[in-house]
């Protein structure tokens, strides 16, 4: 039986070397990034690194570095108070999207205890899937009120932190990238440029 990699020299479409290699080039770490491209989008001579998040978070954090340290106490106090009113709301909504969810899946499972089927492990199976979507009460800490000065120092260490993440990430990508196109390259150099038809 053919597989996504196969079919096309079963039916005759690939009958080269070269054409069969880089079909299942796709199939390699390499060229993660055309998974979710249709089968027959040719493989580029390089791929680019793929940055934007990481750019963009990094001019984030930037700007908050540049913008905390000219706010006046009343303008973080009046942040931190406004912080703290969404994380009280948010995790209320939170609490009861839970208890709401496993009402249902409680639910579900006090349905499935009265069903009597023949059809082997299914019952099984659900009552599994159930219980482990059910998620377990946790000792959540509750949203705290901070101060101005607190919320300014929470907020400069939080971006001082993302700075150094998206810039270490930012460098991990175009290193992933560069190891992908070597890769591609030396698969390139290896094959032969014309073959034979089979």
């Amino acid at each position: 039986m053919p597989t996504g990699y196969t079919a096309a020299v079963g039916d005759g479409k690939i009958t080269t070397l070269r054409e069969f290699a880089l079909t299942c080039a796709r199939g390699m770490g390499a060229c993660i990034m055309m998974r979710d491209e249709p089968w027959d989008a040719p493989i580029p001579e390089r791929f680019e690194p793929q940055t934007k998040y990481h750019d963009d978070r990094l001019a984030e954090a930037k700007a908050v570095l540049e913008t905390l340290p000219k706010l006046s106490e009343v303008e973080c106090e009046n942040r931190a108070v406004e912080e703290y009113k969404t994380a009280i709301a948010s995790d209320a909504k939170y609490r009861a999207d839970r208890e709401l969810r496993n009402s249902r899946y409680r639910s579900m499972l006090d349905l499935l205890s009265s069903w009597n089927t023949d059809a082997e492990g299914i019952k099984e199976f659900m009552v599994e899937q159930l219980s482990i979507s059910i998620e377990r009460d946790y000792s959540s800490k509750s949203p705290s009120r901070l101060t101005g000065t607190e919320w300014r120092e929470d907020r400069l260490k939080q971006a001082h932190h993302d700075v150094a993440y998206h810039e270490r990430a930012r460098g991990e990508e175009i290193w992933r990238t560069e190891e992908r196109n070597r890769w591609l390259s030396d698969l390139r150099a290896s094959l032969p440029t014309e073959e034979k038809q089979s």
